[in-house]
């Protein structure tokens, strides 16, 4: 079964609930440019100035223009643009999950179509490149990665009303570390961006009411369907189990314990698939013969794993 299907397989049950699931996608690029030297042909990023930086909007500005007008071209919304140290934000509108998932999909081809067509190289890997040094082979840079790809907010309805209240790959992995924006940990919090999971509300909304939550674990080399559908499963074994939500954190006093298994994050995705395949509530959703098959998928990801030296990051900044 192909993960689009399977993801609104999951749509079924949860309308089920009588609640609706809206997305808003995040999706992070970043723009190469080919130079040669000493008889190399290597790769360099267009921009290493810092977040938000005007200069690094102007040199890409040819490039975003018409990428958000071939989006429009396809009635997909972009709310904003904004660039930071060598890589590009664009935010998608709000939509249903399904055509949220299925727009993804869409953007990640029209960034790379237009890139090609000015001679970039656009990728979306979460983290191009090993311990925070960039492989001199494809890039010119010893700027911290922190790492980055992609992330998803998402709001959930019962009855037009707003219910949601505060009470891959290998090198996606590498980029879940705490004090990233992004943590390795089990956690939620409050408007905090350096946590998995960060419940927010837009601008304006009365008595700072959190109205969505933003999965920072979610990036540019996930399958949107398959990510979605995931997250709809692990929310319906919540309420079905009716398990109780901890407390939010906050990172400078969070205990980070890194010899405690129960509250970490699979640390690779090997690790990922063996706790996918434990799962009996997500195998029973998904179907024993997806997650067969989706292991077979990946595993070959997992033999990237292993290269040595630059190939590892070469190959994920070529295919994603």
């Amino acid at each position: 079964m192909c993960p689009d299907v399977q993801h609104f397989h999951c749509l079924i049950l949860y309308g089920d609930k009588y609640m609706d699931l809206n997305v808003i996608y995040v999706t992070i690029v970043r723009f190469f440019y080919q130079v040669s030297g000493d008889g190399k042909e290597t790769w360099a990023r267009i921009d290493k100035t810092s977040y938000c930086s005007t200069t690094a909007i102007d040199d890409a500005s040819l490039v975003l223009q018409e990428i958000v007008a071939s989006l429009h071209s396809f009635n997909i919304l972009v709310e904003q643009v904004k660039a930071g140290k060598g890589q590009f934000e664009i935010v998608l509108g709000y939509t249903d999950c399904g055509r949220a998932a299925n727009n993804l999909i869409i953007t990640h081809e029209v960034v790379k179509g237009v890139a090609r067509k000015h001679g970039l190289l656009a990728s979306f890997t979460p983290r191009y490149y090993n311990n925070n040094v960039c492989p001199q082979s494809y890039a010119h840079s010893t700027d911290d990665d922190v790492g980055s790809g992609s992330h998803v907010h998402i709001s959930l309805f019962k009855n037009g009303e707003n219910i949601f209240m505060a009470s891959g790959e290998p090198n996606s992995y590498e980029r879940l570390i705490p004090k990233a924006r992004n943590s390795s940990f089990i956690c939620w919090g409050i408007e905090c961006k350096e946590l998995p999971v960060r419940a927010c509300c837009p601008p304006g909304v009365p008595n700072g009411v959190v109205t969505n939550f933003e999965m920072k674990t979610f990036d540019g080399s996930a399958n949107p369907h398959l990510g979605l559908a995931s997250i709809i499963i692990a929310g319906i074994d919540g309420m079905r189990r009716k398990l109780p939500i901890p407390g939010p954190v906050e990172p400078e006093s969070y205990d980070f314990d890194w010899n405690n298994d129960d509250i970490k994050l699979p640390w690779s995705l090997r690790c990922a698939i063996i706790h996918m395949d434990s799962d009996k509530w997500f195998n029973e959703m998904l179907g024993k013969e997806f997650i067969c098959t989706r292991g077979g998928v990946v595993g070959e990801e997992i033999g990237h794993d292993f290269c040595g030296g630059d190939e590892k990051y070469k190959h994920i900044m070529f295919n994603y």
